[in-house]
């Protein structure tokens, strides 16, 4: 069976239908194949590269607030991470905790939820919340050149997250 028997053989299927095709190993009419349709050797594997470690430089703000750069040439992303310590014994914090993990991207006193999703999609990227036992993650990405106004949306979400329909501070 070559290329041209199935794309025949697609072309009779009307577009409204959905076809599986099998094909079944036998012998070859290679009267019908095209020139130079028979599969190529897959060819060797080369020695792997040695990694090229990432340049990094770790600073902590003036008030308190680590900040690691890890920066790797011709990746063309940023990606960021807000870990706040959150650990706590008392009863119902495993579920405040997961409460708040789940509505700390709801919106803000600038976006409503959908708002918050489309002015992050606009930049390429994407804006996460998750919770430990140990900490809050506030994580996202976009394109490189889009850092600014990611790191401008995931402090305004940090500040003024609508809790509930009341606005709150994370």
């Amino acid at each position: 069976m070559t290329g041209a028997d199935v794309q025949e053989a697609a072309a009779a299927l009307s577009p409204e239908r959905r076809a599986v095709v099998e094909l079944i190993a036998g012998e070859r009419d290679e009267s019908r194949e095209e020139p130079g349709s028979r599969l190529k050797p897959v060819p060797p594997l080369t020695s792997p590269s040695r990694p090229r470690k990432p340049t990094s430089s770790e600073r902590t703000l003036d008030n308190g607030l680590r900040v690691v750069v890890v920066r790797k040439r011709g990746v063309p992303l940023v990606e960021v991470r807000l870990r706040v310590p959150f650990l706590s014994a008392k009863p119902k914090h495993s579920a405040r905790a997961t409460v708040l993990s789940d509505t700390v991207l709801s919106g803000t006193d600038r976006y409503d939820r959908a708002g918050l999703a489309a002015a992050v999609q606009a930049l390429g990227g994407d804006l996460t919340a998750g919770v430990d036992a140990d900490r809050l993650l506030l994580g996202g990405n976009a394109i490189a050149t889009n850092l600014a106004p990611l790191l401008a949306i995931l402090a305004d979400d940090a500040h003024n997250c609508a809790l509930s329909g009341r606005r709150g501070h994370a």
